[in-house]
């Protein structure tokens, strides 16, 4: 700033207008980057613009990447008060005629009651109470028990153990600690009005007729005699009903299930059922699904352009009408990006452009739907319509599958060559097992499949072979371990009552181990372990990376990213796998790539923000020359003023004299 003054004192000159106007000639540099900056800021304004548009189109073509978008199916024709179906993309078109015989229903069993639900029961001696599962046949059946039943056990429906103890032997505790345990049984007290009202019921929650629950309990006699069931032997329950399948035709062939959904009855079709009767369901595609799925892609796709075309207007006869990125060669490139992929052709057949199923683009590069032809196309080959937006994996052999792919992987057909098929772990017993079961002699294993284990003890008895088999599974597959891990076990009896453990994981990792007080018993003293084995082959000709039954291809090649599933047939050649890109999955791809933290949008972001930065600092520098400028101005007019000040005084006092002079002559 400049010093205190009162310019121009004793003169006539202006300085305030005078140093205004030299510094206003020299700020004209200044004014330049400001000028520039501020296009700078706009030009910013609209690359956040962009990048906001181009994040929601990603996201739109994220959710149309995806065959089941646009591939539906829809059931029509049937009584909803019978039954509701449910369809994915698989199920073939077709005529169904239901008629459904008997509904579902969960065996429950009630125990005697009790005067309080909250009196502890028995002496506090803990308790064991196993749970298992399975189908009871023969006999008869009359008030609630079962007389010359045989039970069957269920070895693939997990059950459990629970401990009842003093902290918990009430009804109520009871009842709590089985709904804790998710051993299959949901637990419920009811009262009945009676003198001694207070009864627990439990409901086997898998339902059906081979979900029927056997009780065994080890401990407080008390706690035996209120919930002991066996139905082929001792029944201290009382069941209230009985476990039962839905029964049902599908055009006349029997089907049945534990539950009231008939579950892939027909491929991709199940039918949920509500009572019994007779309905016909019509199965056929959905061009609807497909066509609004084909109407979202336009839309994403315009709103974008739209927007694109709007940042880039570039007006001859008015430049103030330019768009914000008007001339930017970055976004004319991402133009011709996005435009390129829309122009190619994709897959075979009769439908390999957007324009095949009736979508055009207009001078303006927004896309419009010619609706009766999207809807031949449809109906005519719903799947190539799909295969045109989607990502697609498909293969030639039906025991290989395309399980996934990524940007990386590049579209075409590759040769699926293998090696080596994928195995289980197992362990074979060396002799017949034992199947009598005494309680601390040989009733404790450690199992360990695929490195986790799992510790059970087996309720003292006796058993078949295939029973035991059975019991040993259920209690190994109820491990919360395993089941966390997805981990299970298959255990089956030959002829000769020889015990087989299968891992159903496959792969190296596949590995069974058992150990503990009963090992020897039940698998004698030299099992055979057997080690699980990856998939081996290769893809496209070069070696594959095996792991379980998934082969992945070679990181950097054409089918990086691709992982190809083989789940058995012979080794050798196997056909081709197939990789298509549609237009949504390589759109997908393009704005991700535009959007990633090297990618176009970024840089140009970077690049402005540089460029901002740097102005402001040149600006910054000018201000500051010319506020030194300014000061040194005033204070040399200052001075000057102060010169021509002392002039003009001294020039004043000097015709003053001179005029006294002359006056003292004209009077002398």
């Amino acid at each position: 700033m400049p010093p205190i003054s009162v310019p121009g004192i004793g003169t006539n000159i202006d300085v305030n207008s005078l140093v205004t106007k030299l510094i206003q000639a020299e700020s004209k540099g200044m004014t330049l980057r400001q000028t520039q900056q501020k296009a700078f800021q706009t030009q910013l304004s609209a690359v956040g613009s962009l990048k906001s548009a181009l994040a929601t189109f990603q996201t739109a073509m994220a959710a149309l990447n995806n065959p089941d978008t646009f591939t539906g199916n829809k059931a029509s024709g049937h009584d909803t008060s019978i039954l509701t179906a449910s369809l994915s993309n698989t199920a073939p078109a077709g005529t169904y005629q239901v008629n459904v015989t008997q509904l579902a229903q969960a065996q429950v069993l009630s125990a005697n009651g009790q005067a309080s639900s909250k009196t502890p029961i028995g002496g506090g001696t803990p308790t064991t109470l196993t749970f298992s599962f399975g189908s009871v046949s023969g006999g008869s059946f009359a008030d609630g028990k079962y007389t010359g039943a045989t039970f069957t056990q269920n070895g693939n429906q997990a059950g459990g153990s629970i401990t009842i103890d003093p902290s918990n032997n009430t009804l109520a505790g009871i009842r709590d600690a089985i709904n804790s345990a998710n051993v299959g049984v949901s637990a419920s007290i009811v009262n009945d009005g009676s003198n001694s009202p207070y009864r627990l019921v439990l409901t086997s929650t898998a339902g059906g007729a081979n979900s029927e629950m056997k009780i065994s309990v080890s401990g407080d006699p008390a706690l035996q005699s209120l919930l002991s069931h066996d139905p082929a032997g001792t029944q201290n329950m009382t069941e209230v009903a009985t476990g039962r399948n839905a029964m049902a035709t599908v055009n006349g062939i029997s089907v049945q299930s534990a539950t009231n959904t008939l579950t892939d009855v027909v491929d991709g079709t199940s039918f949920t059922l509500a009572k019994t009767g007779s309905t016909t369901v019509t199965v056929g595609s959905d061009a609807g699904q497909a066509s609004q799925s084909v109407l979202n892609f336009v839309k994403a796709y315009n709103a974008l352009r739209i927007q694109l075309n709007a940042l880039t207007k570039f007006d001859t006869a008015n430049a103030a009408n330019n768009g914000a990125l008007a001339g930017d060669v970055s976004t004319k490139m991402m133009i011709n990006q996005l435009t390129d992929v829309l122009g190619q052709g994709i897959g075979n057949g009769a439908f390999q452009s957007l324009g095949s199923i009736g979508v055009t683009m207009d001078k303006e590069g927004t896309l419009s739907i010619d609706d009766p032809k999207l809807t031949a196309a449809l109906k005519k080959s719903p799947g190539q319509v799909a295969a045109l937006f989607a990502g697609t994996g498909t293969a030639t052999d039906s025991l290989l599958k395309v399980s996934a792919f990524s940007t990386t992987t590049q579209a075409g057909s590759y040769g699926i060559n293998v090696t080596q098929l994928a195995t289980q772990g197992s362990l074979k017993g060396s002799a017949a097992a034992n199947t009598t079961i005494q309680s601390g002699v040989n009733d404790s294993l450690s199992v360990t499949l695929s490195g986790i284990t799992t510790n059970i003890k087996v309720p003292a008895g006796s058993y078949t072979p295939s029973s035991l088999a059975a019991q040993l599974q259920s209690q190994i597959n109820a491990s919360p371990d395993l089941q966390k891990a997805k981990v299970e076990v298959a255990i089956g009896a030959d002829a000769n009552g020889v015990l087989t453990f299968t891992d159903k994981q496959y792969g190296s990792v596949s590995t069974v181990s058992v150990s503990g007080n009963g090992a020897a018993s039940l698998l004698g003293g030299s099992p055979t372990a057997t080690g699980g084995r990856d998939v081996q082959g290769t893809i496209n000709g070069a070696a594959a990376t095996g792991s379980g039954q998934n082969l992945y291809g070679a990181s950097g090649s054409a089918v990086d990213g691709l992982t190809v599933q083989v789940t058995g047939g012979a080794l050798g050649d196997r056909g081709t796998v197939t990789v298509q890109r549609g237009y949504a999955a390589q759109l997908h791809t393009v704005s991700g790539n535009l959007l990633s933290s090297n990618g176009m949008v970024q840089n140009a972001t970077d690049a402005i923000n540089n460029s901002i930065t740097s102005l402001g600092t040149q600006i910054d520098r000018m201000q500051k020359q010319l506020d030194a400028k300014q000061a040194l101005y005033y204070a040399q007019f200052n001075a000057l003023s102060k010169v021509v000040a002392s002039m003009t005084n001294t020039s004043n006092y000097l015709t003053t004299q001179l005029a006294l002079l002359q006056k003292q002559r004209t009077a002398g």
